[in-house]
């Protein structure tokens, strides 16, 4: 590890153990603050002596400060999730802590820089009218095209470094964000529905690019919690309709598909092929129908009501897509290729075997960057 590294590793176990620069230096043996001010910065290097006495002080093993891949809990998670399921988000934010820190150091390794990322400039206090135009804005930026499903996940990780990992998390939680010093990754579960996968997406990237300003709970779940938090969800679900079904796209496609007889089987149909053609739910698009006064509330109901529709539609049905995602994995490769990290530290660290990791790069359509 660099010097900047153990810079930011001295100054979490200082925050952890609750200690200001002056105290720590002291405990150190440094006769001013500034000698640890430099070691945070990464101005000036630890030694050896240094390091053991850290060690000893923090109760920490060695690689803690020396090994860039150490999963140290810095930062944290955010789940659509009940508390009850705390167990099994534990164990999933100790293997997601690996794919973090690896991600971390692809970015170093990589030199891969976010250029420019969008501020939303949305609060507690912003209407659904004004998130829904947010979410219009940002497609637009994005340059999404008429079903932005199909581009959303590319966009995210080529321009803003936000990778969209597909993953089994646990529980069937349909999605997670990670958040620390201004760098996210989203998890998706990729057992869940095309259509949920989609509008799941969308809802993550609402909390990662509003994380300052509305900050979400570990349990971010839509339904139960504090009004704060419903509020919350209820924007980042909101924010995800405006995204993915673009007012004047969906008013086009409804005029044009339209039926003619406007009886429940007509709109059933209308229902399900629209879902199909923006690559979400029925139940997303009808939502997003009611909001357009294209559908009334009644009517969204009978149709949710009809679960063959569900069933029958393609944005809700089921099919795993590979794991992790093409651009995470591109990127592992190039420093595969460059010998900068052995084929089994990066296998240990994605919880996979050699054999598994390669068939994750064929999947991909990616060249496999190593002999089994």
């Amino acid at each position: 590890m660099n010097n900047s590294s153990i810079g930011v590793r001295v100054t979490l176990l200082r925050q952890e153990l609750g200690l200001t620069q002056a105290a720590l230096a002291a405990k150190m043996g440094f006769n001013h603050r500034q000698t640890l001010q430099a070691i945070e910065r990464g101005d000036r290097k630890l030694s050896v002596d240094e390091l053991i006495k850290l060690i000893e002080i923090g109760e920490r093993p060695v690689e803690y400060f020396t090994d860039p891949f150490f999963w140290t809990g810095e930062g944290v998670f955010s789940f659509r999730a009940d508390p009850a399921s705390a167990t099994a988000i534990d164990d999933f934010e100790r293997v997601a802590g690996g794919w973090v820190m690896l991600w971390r150091w692809l970015c170093d390794v990589n030199n891969l820089r976010v250029t420019s990322r969008p501020r939303l400039g949305i609060s507690k206090k912003s209407s659904f009218e004004d998130v829904t135009l947010v979410a219009s804005r940002l497609a637009s930026w994005f340059e999404l095209g008429p079903v932005p499903a199909l581009h959303l996940a590319p966009r995210l990780e080529n321009e803003l470094l936000i990778p969209v990992l597909f993953v089994d998390l646990p529980g069937g939680i349909p999605g997670a964000t990670y958040h620390h010093a201004g760098m996210n990754l989203i998890f998706i579960n990729r057992k869940d529905a095309e259509g949920r996968r989609n509008f799941d997406l969308a809802h993550e990237l609402f909390h990662a690019l509003t994380w300052e300003d509305l900050p979400p709970d570990r349990f971010d779940p839509d339904r139960s919690g504090p009004p704060a938090a419903k509020r919350r969800e209820q924007l980042a679900n909101r924010f995800a309709s405006g995204l993915l079904l673009p007012e004047m796209s969906v008013r086009k496609y409804v005029k044009r598909s339209m039926p003619s007889t406007l009886d429940d089987s007509a709109f059933a149909v209308l229902a399900r092929k629209g879902a199909e053609h923006f690559r979400v739910s029925v139940q997303a698009f009808c939502r997003r129908l009611v909001a357009l006064e294209l559908l009334d509330e009644q009517q969204c109901r009978d149709l949710l009501a009809r679960t063959d529709i569900e069933r029958s539609s393609r944005g809700s049905s089921h099919s795993d897509i590979p794991i992790f995602s093409r651009f995470f994995l591109s990127q592992l490769g190039t420093a595969l290729d460059e010998g900068r990290l052995s084929v089994r530290r990066a296998a240990s660290l994605l919880g996979i075997d050699i054999d598994s990791l390669a068939d994750a790069f064929t999947v991909h359509d990616l060249a496999v960057p190593f002999e089994l």
